[in-house]
């Protein structure tokens, strides 16, 4: 465990990665995923290693370190991109990895780094892809040297300040990469959190998966044990796989169940609220609506289903106390 003494404080570059589409480097590897995921270990720690990183934390396929200079990170990440692209992996087994970095204030709480700037870089980090480098305004300025291309401005989940975003040109590695998985490229009203959900990252995997491959999710629990939060969490991690972009609907304040498809209408921005103008409406690109205190009215799920029936690129994820 790091102490005080052994982490650099004033300004800092923070790293973050992870591994793309785990889950199924898992399933494709098998019992073999272990040596991978540790060779892949291997190349991170050496790289931070070399350019005078300190590797804070890691958790299962994600790394969280820290560097003096920004110039120290931006040549670490690179490195580790270069070295995972040339590794021999086993058939199915290329572990391509994100990194993003971000230079803000390094403060320290009981043994680890507490603030905004950390929320920041993890927030940069998921935002790309396996095999990009994806950092801040602030890195580029203090790392002039390396090469950049612009990415804009993108809003980063949770946070409301917009951040311009760069990504770091590899030599020898592909420049072309999907557009950023920020919330800028989606319309949403999702709630910004205050702050990050911990000790659930087993919980939202499976609940990612869950959606990606359901039209219909229900999480069902007693009240106060997080089911919200864990659904605004899932719906801002998936927004950009749907391309209208995803809606909060609460229905805590409706009592009448003819309310609530005039209540998702208003909310998505659609006139109209008969099920089948609705349905209409809705169908014109996928869109994700999370439907919170489902349990409230019981009886609207015949109208929910039938406005599915008709709006087939429409994905519902539901909180309820009660099984639906």
């Amino acid at each position: 465990m790091k102490t005080h003494s052994d982490l650099p404080t004033g300004t800092v570059t923070f790293f973050f990665s992870d591994v793309q589409d785990s889950t199924g480097l898992l399933q494709r590897m098998a019992s073999r995923y272990k040596d991978v995921l540790e060779r892949h270990a291997d190349i991170i720690r050496s790289s931070l290693a070399s350019h005078d990183g300190v590797e804070i934390s890691t958790e299962g396929d994600s790394f969280f370190a820290v560097f003096r200079q920004a110039d120290q990170a931006v040549a670490a990440a690179t490195e580790i991109q270069q070295q995972l692209a040339a590794a021999d992996w086993p058939a199915g087994g290329t572990v391509a990895v994100r990194i993003g970095l971000h230079s803000g204030t390094g403060e320290l709480g009981h043994d680890n780094y507490v603030g905004i700037d950390v929320n920041r870089a993890a927030r940069i980090s998921a935002a790309g892809h396996g095999g990009q480098v994806v950092v801040s305004e602030a890195v580029r300025a203090l790392a002039g040297q390396a090469e950049y291309s612009d990415l804009g401005l993108h809003s980063l989940k949770g946070l409301e300040k917009t951040e311009h975003l760069y990504q770091v040109e590899v030599e020898g590695l592909p420049h072309k990469f999907p557009p950023l998985r920020s919330t800028g490229a989606r319309p949403n009203n999702l709630p910004a959190m205050a702050s990050e959900i911990i000790g659930r990252e087993t919980e939202e995997a499976q609940l990612r998966e869950l959606v990606a491959a359901n039209r219909l999710v229900t999480l069902t629990g007693p009240g106060g044990i997080g089911k919200t939060r864990l659904a605004l969490e899932v719906a801002g991690d998936v927004l950009n796989d749907f391309e209208m972009g995803a809606f909060f609907v609460d229905l805590a304040p409706l009592e009448d169940p003819d309310l609530v498809l005039p209540e998702i209408a208003s909310t998505v921005g659609i006139k109209g609220s008969a099920k089948g103008d609705l349905g209409s409406a809705l169908s014109d690109g996928e869109r994700l609506l999370v439907l919170d205190n489902l349990e409230q009215l019981v009886a609207a799920a015949p109208l929910l289903a039938a406005l599915m029936a008709g709006a087939a690129p429409l994905t519902v994820l539901a909180t309820s106390q009660v099984a639906l």
